[in-house]
């Protein structure tokens, strides 16, 4: 079928800008139900509604994981890929590109580009929902297939871009623009950020990835209006404020962050995404108290889909704080409503309510702590036949509770070190202070028995991180020294050397003693495997060597092809796919 057949289509100008003013409802309402039936209302003449209507359907199903979400969100893309193959240019126009190769960039319509880009947009937000329920390597295969199918389209739209001379309107070029930049920006940040062990799949798929190419990109992409504009905004959002705060060293780019959600706060003044950012913000600078304030603020008032991330804040912002009673409130609230990694949320809730058994000698606690300890090891999650790295952590540790006689070694710093939290304390010297004495008096119990010697050590690598985060650098090199030299006490907790050897470079890192600290960093990344918390170690480590000026870019590029040698993914054979 022709793209003229089609004339009762939205003019792509028109599909674009009243998309976007469909989707911006979201900021004002907080409802993303709102949106979504606004999207599919528009969804049979709009290409740009379907898309919106798809991705929209995509984010609730991911942010739920509710089996309903699920098929409403693959009826949607079912919809949107059908509508995409059936305005992409058709294969025969193949010998006409051919003959003019030289100006194939005029010889698509606009509707017909927009289709291609929307058909890759789409197939790549369906491999990431996929991968969150991927348990197989046949299922890997496949999202890998569709994962390529975009990139190779997108590449190829790239170049199209480039050589292209005429276009229907500036909002056509923009939005087409903004998102190919937006695609580059995000798969360049995820390949440099990950380290090689992380990155199979990625290396299988030849993907490059260059750190400054990325946020030139996405600061590129930012720049332009529309929704690729606003979804840019979004991803260096989480990426600061989440993935580089819990994911790497702690807070960075913070005035940039500020900016940016400042002005957000000013344009969306009711939106709740920009309230749980400007919390999240207000959290990582040092501010525990005015962010707890704020995250309570939104579960008072918002929509209910808004009120995990509260929770899970407002879970972590107690235990630093050391309020056990509502830590173990808001933990009990995610594990009783949250489908994303039942593992963790019920170990977590476990280690707090053993934590105040412990401290307030209450049996009662300890009782409910068992109880959740012997359900994690059957909460498990599988990834492509592996249990994540946090997951195999927190069973492991569930496992040696009762192996260990119903007891843990500081099993909460040992929660707040591996997702980071334990960064709060710096800059809060009393809270920090407290743990301190916490860890310490947990110390002096092992340090009566020298057949504890292994629990000994493992607590005294978390005295050496509170030290480091009080600014005390010499006594917690001393601390994770200590550990080095007695690497071989280690039977079981075999994490804790690799993580003291790279502490022992941070605090170098800190003290600016570069060159000390690279060595010592790389050594780490070569010396030590198969331990539980390896990837952990490797992700902070690499994040250090690019603090210190050391590349972690892979630099395989990434070629498309012409657009019509991309037939992509049949959406009906494609629809029975679990994935």
């Amino acid at each position: 079928m022709e793209s003229e057949s089609f004339s009762d289509m939205m003019p792509i100008e028109e599909s674009i800008n009243s998309s976007m003013t469909d989707l911006v409802t979201i900021f004002d309402t907080n409802d993303i139900d709102k949106v979504i039936a606004l999207a599919e209302a528009q969804s049979e003449k709009s290409l740009y509604h379907i898309a919106l209507w798809a991705k929209m359907s995509m984010l609730k199903a991911a942010l739920t994981m509710d089996a309903k979400d699920l098929v409403s969100a693959k009826k949607a893309t079912k919809k949107c890929l059908k509508l995409c193959n059936k305005l992409r240019k058709k294969k025969f126009k193949k010998i006409t590109n051919m003959l003019t190769k030289k100006n194939y960039g005029d010889f698509y319509s606009d509707l017909e580009l927009h289709a291609e880009l929307t058909y890759a947009m789409v197939t790549g937000c369906k491999s990431v929902l996929a991968l969150m329920n991927c348990t197989s390597i046949k299922k890997l295969t496949r999202i890998a297939y569709h994962i390529g199918i975009c990139v190779n389209i997108i590449a190829k739209c790239r170049e199209i871009f480039e050589k292209r001379t005429s276009w229907e309107s500036n909002v056509s070029k923009e939005n087409f623009e903004a998102a190919i930049r937006l695609e580059r920006g995000i798969r360049n940040l995820i390949v440099s950020f990950l380290p090689p062990k992380l990155l199979k799949i990625v290396n299988f798929l030849g993907f490059k990835g260059i750190r400054e190419v990325a946020f030139n990109e996405l600061n590129k992409a930012i720049e332009l209006p529309g929704i690729y504009g606003l979804i840019g905004e979004m991803v260096v959002i989480l990426y600061w404020l989440y993935i580089e705060m819990h994911g790497c060293l702690g807070p960075t780019n913070v005035d940039a962050m500020r900016t940016l959600i400042d002005k957000k706060m000013a344009q969306y003044p009711n939106s709740v995404l920009y309230k749980v950012a400007k919390n999240k913000l207000t959290q990582i600078t040092g501010n525990i108290q005015e962010s707890t304030e704020g995250f309570l603020s939104i579960i008072d008032k918002e929509f209910e889909m808004f009120h995990k991330i509260s929770h899970w804040e407002l879970m972590w912002t107690n235990a630093v704080l050391g309020e056990w009673d509502e830590c173990i409130k808001y933990a009990q609230l995610l594990r009783e409503k949250t489908l994303h990694s039942p593992a963790i949320i019920t170990y977590l809730e476990a280690v707090f309510r053993y934590a105040k058994g412990k401290l307030q000698n209450d049996p009662k606690q300890i009782d409910q702590a068992t109880t959740l300890f012997e359900t994690v090891p059957t909460l498990r999650i599988r990834y492509l036949g592996k249990t994540m790295t946090l997951e195999k952590a927190v069973i492991v540790q569930s496992q040696r509770f009762f192996k260990n006689g119903k007891t843990l070694i500081a099993p909460v710093q040992e929660s707040m070190y591996n997702i980071n939290y334990i960064y709060l304390l710096t800059g809060n010297d009393a809270i920090a202070q407290k743990w301190f004495n916490l860890t310490e008096a947990e110390l002096n119990e092992y340090a009566k028995d020298q057949a504890d010697r292994e629990k000994y050590l493992c607590v005294l690598f978390y005295k050496g991180v509170i030290l480091k985060h009080l600014g005390k650098f010499n006594e917690a090199i001393d601390c994770f020294n200590t550990i080095m030299n007695e690497e071989k006490v280690f039977v079981k907790e075999k994490s804790i050397v690799p993580q003291a050897h790279m502490e022992i470079g941070m605090v170098k890192m800190l003290e600016g003693k570069k060159d000390e600290a690279k060595e010592i960093l790389e050594s780490v990344i070569q010396t030590y495997s198969k331990y539980v918390s390896e990837n952990i170690v490797h992700i902070r480590s690499y994040a250090a060597l690019r603090a210190l000026g050391v590349s972690t870019d892979k630099t395989v590029e990434v070629e498309g092809e012409d657009l019509e040698n991309l037939d992509g993914i049949d959406e009906e054979s494609s629809s029975s796919d679990e994935d």
